[in-house]
């Protein structure tokens, strides 16, 4: 087979100019890129004038494969390059361990983002996901049932809206499972979880899993969410992280605490013994201090790792609500917890692995990341969840609206 040596040196050039194409500093490598394409035409002239058209086309391939390249080719590259895998191994091995051990029927609850992961990993149902986060739980009533829209209130805010409409109950999926990760109450959680299970089928799992953290002021959003307000809306809630930045004297109480820097000026002080966590006053049973500026206040509760189990300091008269987790022996990373979120059904299941459910039962866990309890519905209930406030408006035309769309 006989050679062009005209469109062989072409080939080349086209060649040698694609890998200029490649992330860096464009515009430096298109002139680059131009220039490699200028020498090529030059090496067919000498070898042996192209005609005006062949050149022509030559400069078309060129400009189409260099478009191709900066508006598909290097952001793919790039982006593929910079997002590393969508799981993480924890991810991945939860998902395969769950689709083995567990029964086919087998409910999985957790926030939706992970929903379309579990249903086709793991192959199991789920109670939502990206597609469904407005989707509603239907089930028949009993005829003779009021219709009408109920707000059942319960503590911190949190608002369960059901609708009776037609023989049918309305409840929107997300206000369930924000509200099974807000309640203090383990009754209610399992109330809740109970309607989820597929007929014939007792095995109900939940996903307690570290992204639900900082997703934490959404699921506090939907599961306050409050359509009586005058701009219908709930409240966020979050967890705060720090690290131990310094040890740092605090003259006017008179101890050397371990800061853990919020913002600007703004700390949170801890106190140590021989390396562990300890009151700072035991005198005054200060066990955290909170410090803007020049004023120390102190915090309600702190709660540390100690052995096998976990210590508490409380002071009554702290003027801060909330909770100081420390998160390792080594208390190099704290968490500050809002009343709202301290005593949650997801603080008690991640940050204490379940410790006090009885109901929600660590399963096993993968890298600290990923938690999964079983429900366990066969145990008797501590104690029963009652709303602290029931409202209930008759003779309503619609399906309630559950809020806009999450995050």
């Amino acid at each position: 087979m006989k050679v062009n040596p005209k469109l062989l040196v072409t080939a080349i050039g086209i060649l040698l100019a694609v890998p200029l194409y490649f992330p860096g500093d464009m515009p430096l490598f298109f002139g680059l890129a131009v220039l490699a394409m200028i020498f090529a035409t030059v090496a067919v002239i000498v070898l042996k004038k192209l005609t005006w058209k062949q050149t022509g086309i030559m400069w078309v391939a060129y400009f189409t494969l260099f478009t191709g390249a900066v508006y598909y080719i290097v952001p793919g590259y790039a982006i593929s390059k910079g997002s590393g895998t969508v799981l993480s191994d924890n991810w991945w091995n939860s998902l395969n361990w769950i689709k083995e051990n567990t029964a086919e029927c087998s409910t999985i609850a957790t926030y939706w983002d992970p929903g379309h992961f579990i249903r086709a990993i793991a192959k199991r149902s789920v109670v939502f996901d990206g597609a469904t986060q407005n989707a509603h739980f239907i089930k028949p009533v009993p005829n003779g049932t009021p219709e009408g829209i109920t707000l059942d209130r319960y503590e911190h805010g949190i608002v369960q809206i059901t609708q009776v409409k037609d023989g049918e109950l309305f409840r929107a999926r997300i206000k369930d499972i924000a509200t099974s990760m807000m309640t203090t109450n383990e009754s209610l959680a399992l109330e809740i979880l109970k309607d989820y299970r597929k007929p014939g089928c007792n095995e109900t799992y939940f996903l307690a899993t570290s992204d639900l953290i900082f997703k934490s002021v959404w699921w506090s959003y939907f599961s306050t969410w409050d359509p009586t307000r005058p701009d219908p809306k709930g409240t966020q809630y979050s967890y705060f992280i720090a690290n131990l930045a310094r040890r740092k004297p605090v003259l006017s109480l008179n101890i050397v605490g371990y800061e853990y820097p919020v913002s600007g000026s703004q700390s949170i002080i801890l106190c140590q013994t021989d390396g562990i966590v300890s009151p700072c006053r035991p005198d005054q049973g200060i066990g955290a201090i909170f410090q803007d500026g020049n004023q120390f206040v102190r915090i309600q509760r702190v709660i540390f790792p100690r052995g096998n189990f976990y210590a508490q300091i409380e002071d009554p008269q702290a003027e801060v609500k909330g909770t100081v987790l420390v998160l390792d022996p080594s208390a190099q990373t704290i968490v500050f917890m809002p009343p709202q979120l301290q005593d949650s059904m997801f603080t008690r299941m991640f940050f204490y692995n379940g410790a006090g459910l009885s109901n929600f039962e660590l399963v096993s866990q993968w890298g600290g990341e990923v938690k999964l309890f079983r429900v366990r519905f066969d145990q008797p209930v501590q104690k029963s969840q009652v709303p602290l406030v029931t409202e209930t408006v008759i003779e309503q035309n619609s399906t309630f609206a559950n809020g806009s769309n999450s995050s």
